[in-house]
This record gives structure tokens, sequence and C-alpha cells, in this order.
């Protein structure tokens, strides 16, 4: 018997992971979970001060087995613990693809463990193990969509859960079930999201395969959009002591693939750790262009799903009469009379979610027709002082049968002041316990212009409301909202929509705000993800972001290209790959998605890539290189907002444009050359002397401008010489151009390098040529008239890039 230790009472806490062996999970995927379920059962037990040195962790592969030392109370397991993990699974589970996605079965138990090697010997725990794998537990969990199932034993329920008052009133039901040829009894408990909700089929690619799960980007505490959940948690904190800031709505915007939905969940994942009501609206969840009632039906329901009080019973009545859920009636009061009875109600409310839709939701109907029954149904008999009275349902019916945008707006009006009634009169019903406001996720960008704009009609300063409404969308939802002048715009301020660099601003009827690109740490560990060796991931995130300068999902796409051969991430090779399952380059893919595939034919969208910015580019129209009415010039093609108000493309986009804009034959009349010239012509009509020498150089008439720059050098002043410079340099140049071959002069050679350090295609050789520009600069420094110290500092600057390049591993 040596070997082993005496037998030593212990709380036992067994976990798996449910479904670990599904097979579209891939080796990447289990990997991430195994790793984010040791991390954050870890954490879990610290933030319950439970000291490591107080648990013994057993890896079981696709699950722990964790011993707690009986010094530690045991309700700190079915408490705080279970608290903490609840909070850290959603969080993991709001980011991750649908292949990483974790649900947990916990077990709780105790009794006499002997320890052998690292092996944990006793009954007590075969017994955790057991009521952990019931049949029960796992169809239960499996069917209710649950994150997380907490299994305590009879005896840990009886003599620990049942005598807290807190935890007693978790919602534990017993349960008994044959496991491995023996009856066992034990409680359940499930928590995380409410039931299963549908979800949109994986795209297919245009080859007909489906497309690659995205890589896991896990938010970590540098990520930009964590700036964003922050201030929209806070607008719906449950302590808050004034709702005033919640009558304008966050609008989160940012081009295709830049990581929209991806926030939207963030937030929601957030919020559900934090035991905020939420319901997050889609456009994969409906059909484009619903309707305001349709979007606030969807989120009553969900917020009903997920555990909501609320019975919505105005709002449910308005959407009664507005769609006629009984065919034949005449009118409200028929629907009225008709509705007094529970039977009749429940099919009402069936008929309501099948004529929109929402079937997936049916479950709901039972707990909102016992909450109906004898209530406020309809307004029959008001329990409130702004209850829907029968003559607003008048109103909404007569209204619905008038086919006109004047009576669709003051529907739409009338529905969602309903909404927002039942959510304040339900609060002031219920003081106690108190009731926390929900937040609404509508990541539709049609449907929520509609709402948005209906939003600003109704909630004012004067009248808040008790809900958060978040808008997440691309440009064309904040053009739309910024074309109706029914809303109070804030506009971006510099810094991604904070104007003083801090938390979002808030006033008006809704605040535009940019999604923020990745960060580095978070694309190297997208690297880790994709099996990119550790000494080249810090070079390949590095190049991967100058290519695709953060936008979310063209940089998952490059750091999975790069991790094919990670010693070789030249923009030419990753653009060029063809990942499986797509009969297109990845470079193809990527520009189709960056313009939202509005572009026809994307001749004109290439050649008004050349211009810096949309203004530019009419100049082309106006010289008749591109049609007069084309598709080029929507919100799609400029997304960006550039300076003094212009409108920019995405620089992955003209990166991709200007490759096509290279392949042109070079004496075509809209060729590389002839464009650049024309554009060049164009700005110093304007006397716009830095666009003439940007588009001058960019032509391939370096010798003019490096004489015109020499000559300003010698008899103008050194800033404006350097301005000058910097412009020039930032102008594009062909796929595979040698920049040395400008190099004749001091100049030259100086435009030339600090051209370079700017050319993606370059990435890997930003280091030397960031050190040629230093040089350079130091060399005609002496030239200069004035301006010596804006030369050295310009100087130190480029020496500072030199050294922040990534290490490169010699091959």
């Amino acid at each position: 018997m040596s070997g082993h230790s005496e037998p030593l009472h212990s709380s036992i806490v067994s976990v798996d992971i449910a479904d670990s062996s599904a097979e579209t999970r891939r080796t990447p995927h289990k990997v991430r979970m195994v790793e984010g379920l040791h991390d954050f059962l870890r954490e879990s037990f610290a933030a319950a001060d439970i000291a490591p040195d107080r648990c013994d962790f057993l890896d079981r592969g696709d699950g722990w087995q964790i011993l707690v030392n009986a010094s530690v109370p045991k309700i700190r397991l079915a408490d705080r613990f279970v608290h903490e993990l609840r909070n850290r699974l959603l969080r993991y589970n709001s980011v991750a693809n649908e292949e990483a996605t974790l649900r947990l079965r916990v077990a709780l138990h105790y009794g006499e463990v002997t320890t052998f090697g690292v092996s944990h010997v006793s009954k007590a725990v075969e017994h955790a193990t057991r009521i952990r794998d019931a049949p029960y537990v796992k169809r239960k969990l499996r069917e209710s969509g649950f994150a997380l199932a907490l299994v305590a034993s009879d005896d840990f329920y009886g003599n620990v859960v049942h005598e807290d008052p807190v935890a007693s009133q978790q919602g534990f039901e017993p349960f008994s079930d044959v496991v491995r040829d023996g009856t066992v009894g034990a409680w359940l408990c499930l928590f995380g999201s409410g039931a299963p909700r549908p979800s949109a089929p994986r795209r297919a690619a245009p080859g007909g395969a489906v497309e690659p799960a995205p890589l896991d980007l896990p938010p970590d505490e540098d990520d930009p959009a964590f700036t964003l959940v922050r201030a929209v948690v806070v607008h719906g904190a449950p302590d808050a002591t004034t709702r005033q800031d919640r009558t304008t709505a966050p609008v989160l915007h940012g081009p295709p693939g830049s990581g929209r939905t991806r926030f939207a969940r963030l937030v929601c994942g957030e919020l559900e750790a934090k035991g905020q009501p939420n319901a997050l609206l889609t456009e994969e969840t409906g059909h484009r262009s619903r309707p305001v009632p349709d979007l606030l039906l969807e989120a009553a329901v969900r917020l009903v799903d997920g555990g909501g009080r609320w019975d919505f019973a105005g709002f449910l009545g308005c959407c009664a009469v507005l769609f006629k859920v009984l065919p034949g009636r005449a009118g409200p009061d028929a629907l009225i009379a008709e509705l007094a009875s529970p039977t009749a109600m429940s099919a009402a409310l069936h008929e309501l979610l099948v004529k929109r839709q929402l079937t997936a939701w049916a479950h709901v109907v039972p707990v909102l027709t016992s909450r109906l029954t004898g209530r406020n149904w309809l307004g029959l008999r008001p329990r409130f002082d702004r209850a829907v009275r029968p003559a607003e349902l008048r109103e909404v019916d007569a209204l619905s049968r008038r086919d006109v945008p004047e009576a669709h707006a003051e529907v739409d009006d009338i529905v969602l002041r309903s909404f927002l009634t039942d959510l304040d009169a339900h609060a002031n019903a219920h003081a106690k316990p108190k009731l926390v406001d929900p937040v609404v996720v509508v990541d539709d960008p049609v449907g929520a212009t509609a709402l948005v704009r209906t939003w600003g009609r109704v909630v004012t300063r004067a009248r808040p409301a008790r809900m958060t409404l978040v808008a997440v969308g691309d440009r064309e939802l904040v053009d739309r909202l910024r074309s109706t002048d029914r809303a109070a715009v804030l506009d971006d301020g510099p810094d991604g929509g904070r104007p003083d660099g801090g938390e979002p601003s808030s006033g008006g009827a809704w605040t535009a705000l940019p999604l923020s690109g990745l960060t580095e740490s978070q694309v190297r560990r997208a690297a880790a993800g994709a099996g990119v060796p550790e000494e080249l991931r810090e070079p390949v995130a590095h190049d991967v972001l100058a290519v695709t300068a953060s936008h979310l999902e063209a940089t998952v796409e490059l750091v999975r290209a790069a991790a094919v051969a990670p010693e070789d991430v030249r923009p030419a090779r990753l653009l060029g790959t063809r990942p499986p399952g797509r009969s297109v380059p990845l470079s193809e893919y990527l520009l189709d998605r960056l313009l939202q595939k509005k572009v026809d034919k994307a001749d004109d969208a290439v050649t008004c890539a050349a211009a810096r910015n949309q203004t530019e580019a009419a100049a082309l129209m106006n010289d008749g290189i591109i049609r007069e009415r084309t598709r080029a010039f929507t919100p799609a093609v400029w997304p960006c907002d550039g300076p003094a108000g212009t409108r920019t493309m995405h620089p992955l986009a003209r990166l991709l444009l200007l490759r096509r804009l290279a392949e042109r034959p070079a004496d075509a009349p809209d060729g590389w050359s002839a464009v650049f010239t024309r554009l060049a012509g164009s700005a110093a009509r304007r006397r716009d002397e830095a666009g003439a020498l940007y588009h001058g150089y960019a032509s391939g008439d370096v010798d003019r401008v490096v004489a015109e720059l020499e000559e300003r050098l010698v008899n103008g002043s050194g800033r404006r010489w350097l301005s000058l410079v910097e412009t020039v340099a930032t102008c594009p140049c062909p796929p595979g151009e040698d920049h040395d071959a400008a190099s004749r002069s001091p100049v030259g050679a100086l435009v030339a390098a600090w051209r370079a350090t700017n050319d993606p295609h370059l990435v890997d050789r930003w280091a030397d040529h960031h050190a040629q520009t230093a040089s350079h600069l130091r060399q005609v420094a002496g030239q200069a008239q004035d301006g010596h110290m804006a030369f050295l500092e310009a100087a130190e600057w480029h020496e500072e890039r030199a050294r922040r390049q990534p290490h490169r591993p010699n091959p």
C-alpha cells in the first residue's frame, strides 16, 4: 500500500466538456477549448478566494477533477465559485466560434479521498463522475442550449445548498437516472444563456464548399472593443442613478468583415456575465428590412426567454391588432372580446409568432399566457397608470389599413412607446426585487435604421427609457440616419467617435462610433491558434496587419494563409493563395467582401482607387474616364472618414483595387500612369500643391517631382518642405516596383526610401528603409534654409521605427 496517502475529507469538483469529441471540432478548436477551460477554472477559484494550494487539479483530457481542501467552506463552491465560473464561461463563449464554444457539466460532492500518485481514488469521486455523466443531465443541457449544468449530489444539496438562503434560490430540481447499471439521484441547475436560438448556416464559398470556421480572437484588456463594451454596459447598469444618457443610442459602424458581429456578441456576452437582460437581434434570424414591430417582438420574446419577468401586455396587444392574429375579426373590439380566455390568448400568441416567423421562441407562450391571464391583456383591466387602452389599439388598427410612409411611422412610434411603457410600468410595480433594465443590440443594418429613427422620435430627455438601444451596422447605416432631419446627430470625433479621446460622448438621438481594428497582441494569439511557430508569430502579426490595416476578417484569413508557410509572409504570396473550398484567390474574395458585392463591375472602382478621397475621384468623372452614373461612389466603396469631411476607401480595399489598376496595360487610357497623370493635372488646377506632387510621383514622373522638391528645399520653409515630402511618400506604387531606381540624388533617395516605408508589399524590409530614410534626412537637412530641428526629429522618429520592427529569424 506504499505510495498512497491516508484518506482525507475533500470537496470534489468534477468538470467535463460537453460534446468534446464532436466531428465538427478540429484539433485547434480542442486546444483552444482545453486551454480556455484550464485558464478560467483557475481564475474562478482565485476569484472565489480559494487559494491554489487548497486545490489538487487532475487533468482528465476533456475535463478536470479538482479536490478542494476541507478547510474551504463548501458553500463557497456552490455560490461564489459557480458564479465566477459562469461569468468567465459566458465571456469566453461570446467571442468563440461555434466549433470552440464550451458547454460544461460540473458536479459538486464531498467525501473521503485517497491520493495515489497523480490519481484520486474514492467512491465519492466515482459518484461525482456518475452524476455528472447522467444521461438526464446530458439531455437537459443539450436541449436547453444553456452553457453550464451544475449537478449537486443529494448530500451536497441537502447539507450545503439547501441550508444557504442564497444558493437555495438558484433553481435546483431533483432527478434520478440510471448510470452504469445503477440508479443515482442528484439535483440539477442550469446556468447561462437561454433556450436554443436559431443560427444561420455557414456561408457557402463560391465553389459551393462550406467556408472554414474563423479563428478564435478572444478579447483582452488592450482590445479596443472593450472601451465600447464598457461604455454600453455602464449605460445599462442596474445601479445607474439616472437614465438620461440612455436617450442616446450608440451606433457602431465598420466595413464588412471588420468585426461588427463579433462586437455585438462581445457586448451581449459581457452583459450576460453581469446578469443584465439583453437581446441580440441579427439579420440572420429574420429577413432584411424587418419593420420596427417585428424587431421589438423578437426583442420581447428573447428577453422573456432569458428570464425577464416582463409580460409586455400593452405591446403584445398592439402587435395582435397590427398583425391581425385572428382572421375574420372586425377590429380590436372583437379581438379584445375573443381573447378573454387563456386558451384563445395562447392561440393568438402562437399565431403571432408563426406569422412573424419567430416559432423558435414558441416555448415562451405558456409563460406569457400565465402572466397575462387576468392581468392587463390588451388593456382590459389596466393595472398601471400608463397602460395601453383600447383607444390606442383602435388607432393602431386604423393606421395599419393605410399603406403610406406616414402611417407606418406613426405605428412604429406607438409600438415602441408601448414597449417602453411596459418596461417602465412593470418596474414601478416591482420595486422589490429591483428589475435590471435591458439592453437591446441590433446587428441588422437595414432594420436598425427604422428602429433608431423611431427611437429618436419617441425617447427624449424628458421621457428617458428603461432600456439601452445599441445599433451595429455599416457606413450606410450612419448615412441613412444622417439623411433624416428628425434625428439629432453627434458627428464622429477625431478619435473613433470620442472627441476628447476618452469615453464616447452622449447626447442627441444617436452617436456614431467607428469600430476599432485588431491589436497586434490579438493577431499574435490568432497566429498561435493557427499553428504559427512561436519565433515567427511577431513578424507574422506585424506583416499581416501592415496589409490588412487591422480589418478583422482579412487579418484572420491572412493569418491562416501565413500558417501554411510562416517563413514567407510576403503580401503577394498571401493574397494570391487559394484557400480550401474557394475558387478565387484570397485577394478577390476579400475585395468582394469589402465592396459588399455592390459594384457590378469593379472597373470604375479600380480607377477611383488612384484618388485619395471621393472628392478627387469625382474629377475623374468630369474628365470622362469613368461613367457619370456609377456605383463606384457608394458608401460601400468609400466607408471611411478622411480629413476635412472627405470620404476615403478602406486601406485594404484601396490596396487590392490598386493591384488591379497596376495589371492594366501601361498605355491604356485608364492605366496606372494615365489615371495618376489626370489626377495630378486636376490637383494643379485646384492649386493643390501637395496633391499635384503626390499624383505626379505616383504616375512615374519622378524626375520632375524630385527636381521641384530640390528647388523648394533651398528656397522655401524647411517644415513646409518636410510636410510635402511626407505627403509624396504616401503615394502608392505598383507591386514589385524598385524603389532604389529613383535614388539619383539625396532628395530622390530620401523620397524613395520614405515611400518604401509606407509600401505594404515591402513590409519585411521596413527596418532597412526606415534606417535609410533617417540617414537621408540627416544628409539633406543642411541644405534647408530653416527648420533643422524638424529634420532631426523626423530622423529620430524613423530610427525609432526601425528599432521597433520585429526580429526575423534567419532562414
